[in-house]
């Protein structure tokens, strides 16, 4: 699609992209009307000034504050720009302006202007402890966060503690308010007018509902405690995972690098494609006039094409990588030595799936896609057509945002596993969507659990990391650049802006790891399980870590008639050993 759509867009003849000209779009337009650079008279006046400011000492307030025309180059302090419809109009420049995207821009010393230009320089002092420590030191303390989640105990700490915390909170707030209850209820004995019933029976509900949800939580946490070990043994193991594939940032890089690529090659041809529609201005008499934008049918839909590849494209990239994530940690998890297992898998598991899998990437990107369009599809009708004072299409288009959302999150999670089956057996889109459907509909539980230790952990990462990286940039300005900068706040701010975002790109890998390594787990588990009862051939057996395999040689789900029910989308059991 991707490649189909630029050949079209660059190579055939297209009217609308040759009539394209960004410049309509990005230079001013002066009282007349005339878009100054672009349209004559004024084609070799490209810069658009406005000299009626109303700091101006020489502000005429007969004249708007927009009011502006077309000048060849922007003036400095004292001197003199004529407009070029009446000669005789002649106007002085009380400061110096500079040109910012063919506008002249007055430099005016002023506080604010100031504050604008000492933090501009401090970014431009301390670029390159930015690029440090939120990218090379947010990636270094990810392994160490990885590696700091291997040691044993530390995740069941973390994971039980948060526990433990949720629920002395709830215990808390339920003996907080039946204490204010009690305590406004015997107030009230003395002094009937000092506090309502309704607010003391509030009270007291709010309280019961505490209590309520205090041992709804104990039953349920003590109902998947098993379930929450494994998930603890599996991210842990995920953890060991991403740390032994040591080129899966340099893996980021490369998808990162990828879609900024296409993202630059696809924001040329839509800035050609946007400003080849009819540019019109009308002056409001006022010496103001603004631009309208009018677009063929023909350039709607180009528009509509672009928009929509977009989607595709960026869709395909993340489920490329996805699928090689899933590869390269099945190579791992089965391997019978780990240590041979090259530290640039990832390499090798992509050039695999470029090889046998991108119709999956892109069978399933496109449903994505299309999802993802109807949503703007809605957009488009909601800002155009729907009117704002009419509550009930408020409420319908709500209503049709809200299931559009959910779907796309539900298209996304069957995505993802539908990948990681492709990456383990080795089938296409829908034969992989459906055993994993069915896998997860078994194993609703687990997968719910690990689904929610895996994004509890990740988060906690993203905000070690970025307080980390934060904190040590503030550090070292406070001590080595206290003299060459005005303020600290805003740097280590953008510091840590960066290193979030480099802890997302490389902590959410260790989403779809555990969730990879789930499913091998899951898989290994029923073949096991059948081959006791006679049923399946036995597979090799992984060689996960202890913890893991304990689970799986002792878990119960190996006893006669647990699975007796268990029959959504059964898998086909009698499959050749090399499927794995």
């Amino acid at each position: 699609m991707t490649i189909i759509g630029f050949i079209a867009l660059g190579i055939i003849h297209s009217d609308k992209i040759n009539e394209g000209n960004p410049e309509r779009l990005l230079r001013g337009v002066d009282y007349k009307g005339k878009i100054c650079g672009v349209d004559n008279p004024v084609k070799d006046l490209e810069k658009k000034w406005e000299p009626n400011n109303i700091l101006s000492p020489d502000y005429d307030p007969s004249y708007s504050e927009e009011y502006g025309f077309c000048v060849s180059s922007c003036p400095k302090e004292g001197e003199t720009r004529v407009n070029p419809y009446d000669p005789s109009e002649e106007w002085d420049s009380p400061w110096d302006t500079v040109n910012i995207l063919g506008y002249c821009i007055p430099v005016i010393e002023n506080r604010q202007t100031n504050i604008a230009q000492d933090t501009f320089g401090d970014f431009i002092r301390v670029a390159g402890l930015i690029a440090v420590t939120g990218f090379v030191l947010a990636v270094v303390m990810c392994y160490v966060y990885l590696f700091f989640l291997r040691i044993p105990c530390m995740l069941t700490i973390i994971v039980w503690s948060n526990v433990i915390i949720i629920e002395a909170f709830l215990v808390a707030g339920a003996i907080l308010m039946l204490n204010k209850a009690y305590k406004e209820n015997e107030a009230q004995s003395d002094d009937p007018e000092a506090f309502s019933d309704m607010q003391i029976n509030l009270l007291r509900g709010i309280g019961g509902l505490l209590a309520g949800l205090a041992v709804v939580w104990v039953c349920v946490v003590c109902f998947l405690r098993e379930r929450i070990q494994l998930a603890i043994d599996l991210i842990q193991e995920a953890a060991a995972c991403v740390t032994s594939l040591t080129a899966v940032p340099l893996f980021c890089l490369c998808q990162v690098l990828c879609f900024c690529g296409f993202s630059v090659l696809w924001l040329l041809y839509t800035v050609y494609l946007v400003s080849s529609a009819e540019v019109t201005t009308e002056p409001d008499g006022a010496g103001v006039a603004e631009k309208e934008l009018e677009y063929s049918e023909r350039a709607k839909q180009a528009v509509v094409f672009m928009v929509f590849m977009w989607l595709w494209t960026t869709a395909f990239i993340e489920a490329f990588g996805q699928i090689s994530f899933a590869h390269a940690c099945l190579e791992w998890y089965f391997a019978e030595n780990r240590d041979s297992v090259s530290h640039f898998q990832i390499f090798k598991s992509s050039a695999v799936v470029a090889r046998y899998h991108c119709g999956t990437a892109a069978f399933g990107s496109l449903i994505l896609a299309v999802i993802q369009m109807i949503r703007y599809v809605l957009t488009y009708i909601k800002e155009k057509f729907s009117d704002p004072n009419n509550r009930f299409h408020q409420c319908v288009l709500k209503c049709m945002f809200c299931c559009i959302h959910c779907l796309e999150e539900c298209i996304k999670f069957i995505n993802k596993h539908a990948y990681i089956q492709c990456a383990m057996e080795g089938k296409g889109f829908l034969p992989s969507a459906v055993r994993a459907f069915g896998l997860i509909m078994r194993n609703i539980a687990r997968v719910s659990v690990v689904t929610l230790i895996g994004n509890l952990t990740v988060v906690i990462g993203k905000l070690c990391v970025t307080l980390v990286c934060s904190g040590l940039a503030y550090l070292y300005m406070d001590r080595y650049l206290e003299d060459q900068l005005n303020g600290f706040i805003l740097p280590t701010i953008f510091v840590g802006f960066i290193a979030w975002l480099t802890a997302s790109m490389f902590l959410d890998i260790l989403i779809i790891t555990a969730d990879t390594l789930l499913q091998g787990f899951l898989i290994e588990e029923e073949f096991e399980r059948n081959a006791k009862k006679g049923r399946g051939i036995t597979r090799e057996r992984s060689h996960a870590q202890k913890s893991v395999r304990s689970v799986l040689d002792k878990t119960q789900s190996f006893k006669e008639g647990k699975y007796a029910k268990a029959n959504i989308f059964d898998p086909d059991l009698q499959q050749d050993n090399s499927e794995l």
